[in-house]
């Protein structure tokens, strides 16, 4: 199962309101995915995606967090009453908070990693046991670049994304037995919300490294999970991807 287009087919995109999980949502809408997507508090930016995506496909917007287990459960459980399956799960929800290791509020990083590493596994333990039921199913988790190469200030978002891109292996080991692949897209500068967050000069100097001479776009990220979630990658599981624009070289 599985082909190069939605074909009624469903997209489960977590963090679907703005930036990266926008362009996702629309993405896949093109294509014939029926989507369903979550946010946690932007209900306008939702309501507007949803807008969007309706112009081409069947959409559900829900409201949960991705690091409560009893909410991502009720996510799930609402995904398969309302079209049946999930086909293709994208792990993108995310935060930032920023600063200096000693100086980092022990909140701040018990919600980034809580985001970011629990989500995506929570997020991946219930929607693979529909996906073991179906015997299909791909899984696309977002890494960054700075899971290889860290920014100063970026400890916890760092770790956890080094976190998401080893329990991408883990999975594709273990999942691969039912037609399950599972990838990382590891992402360098994108033009988001959260490059507000970029100002320093270091930042700067390293947005002069890379090759391309530009900042890439949720597009961008978007074709890559595309061919991803497609039978074009039919044989890649496991791997993470950098886009970067060669930051990385």
């Amino acid at each position: 199962m599985g082909t190069t287009s939605g074909e009624e087919k469903v997209a489960l995109i977590t963090g679907g309101s703005r930036g990266i999980g926008a362009a996702l949502c629309i993405a896949f809408a093109k294509v014939g995915y029926r989507i369903a997507f979550n946010y946690m508090s932007r209900h306008t930016r939702a309501e507007e995606v949803e807008h969007q995506v309706k112009r081409y496909t069947d959409c559900l917007a829900i409201q949960a967090d991705v690091s409560c287990s009893a909410e991502v459960e009720a996510m799930i459980s609402s995904v398969k009453r309302r079209f049946g399956r999930i086909d293709v799960l994208v792990n993108n929800a995310g935060v930032m908070a920023n600063s200096v290791f000693t100086l980092i509020p022990e909140e701040d990083w018990d919600r980034v990693i809580a985001v970011h590493l629990k989500g995506t596994y929570l997020c991946s333990k219930f929607v693979s046991l529909l996906m073991i039921e179906q015997r299909y199913g791909v899984i696309i988790n977002m890494a960054s670049i700075s899971a290889f190469r860290p920014l100063v200030g970026q400890s916890n978002y760092a770790a956890a994304k080094a976190g998401i891109v080893t329990l991408t292996k883990s999975l594709a080991k273990e999942l691969g037995r039912w037609n399950i692949r599972v990838n990382c897209i590891a992402p360098g500068y994108v033009q988001t919300e959260l490059m507000d967050t970029f100002k320093s000069q270091e930042d700067k100097q390293m947005l002069r490294q890379i090759p391309l001479r530009r900042i890439g776009t949720p597009e961008d990220i978007a074709d890559l999970a595309l061919f991803l979630a497609s039978d074009k990658s039919r044989y890649i599981t496991g791997e993470t991807i950098r886009i970067d624009g060669g930051l990385s070289i």
